[in-house]
């Protein structure tokens, strides 16, 4: 098959990015052309990852320009694309856009949703800003900007989901979620295939692999505060160093917040705290014995299957329902149900922190995470779907 990955950033830089290369590596490697085009170029490093045969196609802002549509039209027509993986399903004017462009080629769009269905950072904004309202106007506005985007969100996901062969989401659990929201009642359409491991596994001696980490408690993942919360781990980081003084915390990563978060640390005196900036997080993985994350919403957690497969034992904030595909509560790694509660993860911490012998067994467990998302059995998963998609000249 010829395949076109639509994406707004690339080369960049991220969650979606990486799943795109890896997807993409893997469709060529099994004989598939595999295009990608995109509207911004970030950061092309990552390029270093990607098989060069994968062609690259560069569009500009604005997305809806007669220009874009023309030359996106051309590219579908030159490299004979038979399927879009959307990546960029919202707002729907992107979704709108690839089938304006398509018509009458015969290419089929399916839209991948990467995060959760009901969940985006204009509605947590409002829903932050709204908590945090003293003044009886303050609330009512929020309120009702909260509705508006919550609204825009439902009329933006309908209108992709009608226009879109298939609809994807990360997780069984999403897809009922996805149809309350949305209020769609043609349910063919949505389906969950999860993304793969995105980094090298390599062979480990389940023996004495853990023996070789050290006591280090890791966050990685973008410093944005809206969504992933990362005061919280460093308020419960605060309360488990006073009883554990040969441990530590590295957060490693980069974003909008990284000096405030910074400034957090240092203003409330916070120790033992390592701002590792952006990194290939292998090491990291190797090294530490404990990940947390206390996000407010999620769409997968590429870090913790990664982090999994390295045998570093999640301790994850249940706040989206894709984490229980991925963890095995109390078997794998641990999972601290709605609502949060600073006191539970201290808790939690102090407790896996004492008892090395559940840290080490969840630690052997975690590494066979690997063989469940392995790129190959999601390749497979795509391939299903892309068969019935064509099959059935889905459009």
């Amino acid at each position: 098959m010829n395949i076109a990955f639509f994406i707004n950033k690339f080369p960049n830089i991220g969650g979606v990015e990486s799943v795109t290369v890896l997807l993409a590596n893997h469709f060529q490697s099994k004989g598939h052309k595999v295009s990608i085009i995109s509207f911004e170029q970030v950061d092309f490093s990552i390029l270093n990852d990607l098989d060069k045969n994968v062609r690259l196609y560069y569009l500009s802002h604005p997305v809806t320009s007669i220009k874009n549509t023309l030359r996106f039209r051309k590219i579908l027509i030159k490299n004979n694309i038979n399927v879009i993986f959307n990546q960029w399903c919202l707002p729907f004017i992107t979704s709108a856009f690839c089938r304006l462009a398509g018509l009458g080629v015969n290419c089929p769009i399916i839209s991948i949703h990467h995060n959760a269905p009901n969940e985006n950072h204009r509605i947590r904004t409002c829903v932050e800003k709204l908590n945090r309202a003293e003044s009886i106007f303050g609330k009512l506005k929020y309120k009702l900007l909260q509705y508006f985007w919550k609204f825009s969100t439902i009329l933006s996901l309908q209108i992709t989901y009608l226009i879109s062969a298939k609809y994807i989401v990360l997780s069984e659990a999403f897809i009922p979620l996805f149809l309350n929201f949305t209020g769609v009642l043609n349910k063919g359409k949505v389906e969950a295939i999860p993304n793969p491991l995105t980094i090298p596994i390599e062979p480990i001696n389940l023996e004495e692999y853990f023996s070789h980490k050290n006591n280090e408690i890791i966050y990685v993942g973008r410093l944005e505060e809206n969504q992933k919360k990362i005061k919280r781990i460093l308020d419960i980081w605060k309360a488990v160093y006073q009883s554990n003084k040969n441990w530590k915390l590295k957060i490693i990563g980069d974003g909008p917040d990284k000096e405030m978060l910074e400034s957090y640390v240092k203003n409330n005196k916070i120790e033992k705290v390592y701002f590792e900036g952006f990194q290939n997080p292998i090491n990291y993985y190797r090294s530490a014995k404990i990940l947390m994350l206390t996000s407010d919403y999620e769409g997968f957690g590429l870090v913790i299957t990664e982090a999994m497969a390295y045998g570093v034992v999640p301790l994850v904030y249940g706040s989206y329902d894709a984490i229980h595909d991925i963890i095995d509560n109390n078997v794998n790694g641990f999972i601290l149900e709605k609502p949060f509660d600073v006191h539970q993860f201290i808790e939690k911490v102090n407790f896996l922190i004492n008892n090395e012998a559940i840290l080490r067994q969840c630690s052997l467990c975690s590494i066979e995470i690997k063989n469940k998302f392995s790129v190959e059995g999601v390749y497979n998963k795509w391939i299903d779907l892309l068969n019935r998609v064509i099959k059935h000249k889905l459009l």
